[in-house]
């Protein structure tokens, strides 16, 4: 018996089930009775295949997805998974608006990045070129919010939230960072857990609770 077969059982198993909704499959009864009676199994044996793919349909597409991120030599997964691991202090420090927690944060932010680049050497050639993009940019934008104020810090912040998403969405890190997108301001950014806590509420008075967890 096939795995799909033994996870949609028999005809008979619906047949119990109508049995128990009190319609008897009666051999005395009229020909058309019965015959409504299979139908009514069959399609409900029909419904239960279906179901069964749509759910194995959707954890095939979960693996796949997780199957897409490129694995990375683990000295350089450490060096990358310590930048969440700072990125979600200043994400912390957002949150909270504790001006100073955010200086520090953005100081040590760019400190790691810097170490990440150093070891990006221990990818391959092709998969380091796209790594550094990422991380270039995201040193860029995090280095000059230190010196940038207002609406220009969080814009130079938002950007580089967006390219720590990208590392998440591409490589195999933490997974205990997920992505977040909120529909209302339309940031995205990275964060532990799955309870939204939007950093940019203040910048786009938006909802602290704006967000839904896309990826990761």
């Amino acid at each position: 018996m096939s795995g799909l077969a033994q996870l949609v059982g028999p005809v008979s198993s619906f047949e119990a089930f109508l049995l128990s909704l009190g319609l008897d499959f009666n051999p005395s009864g009229s020909r058309s009775d019965k015959i409504g009676m299979r139908r009514t199994a069959l399609f409900l044996r029909n419904w239960r295949v279906f179901c069964v793919c749509i759910g194995l349909g959707l954890v095939t597409m979960a693996s796949s997805a997780s199957a897409r991120q490129l694995s990375l030599a683990p000295a350089l997964t450490s060096e990358l998974n310590r930048v969440l691991n700072v990125s979600e202090a200043l994400h912390r420090a957002l949150v909270e608006q504790n001006e100073e927690l955010t200086e520090i944060s953005l100081r040590e932010i760019v400190l790691q990045l810097g170490r990440a680049r150093a070891a990006s050497y221990l990818a391959k050639p092709h998969d380091r070129r796209h790594l550094m993009k990422i991380l270039d940019a995201a040193y860029e934008q995090f280095e000059l919010s230190q010196t940038s104020y207002g609406n220009e810090r969080w814009a130079r912040i938002e950007a580089a939230f967006n390219q720590l998403a990208n590392l998440v969405r591409v490589y195999k890190l933490d997974p205990s960072f997920g992505i977040f997108f909120c529909p209302k301001d339309r940031t995205t950014w990275v964060q532990k857990g799955y309870k939204p806590r939007n950093p940019f509420k203040s910048y786009k008075h938006t909802d602290a609770s704006c967000g839904i967890r896309v990826s990761g």
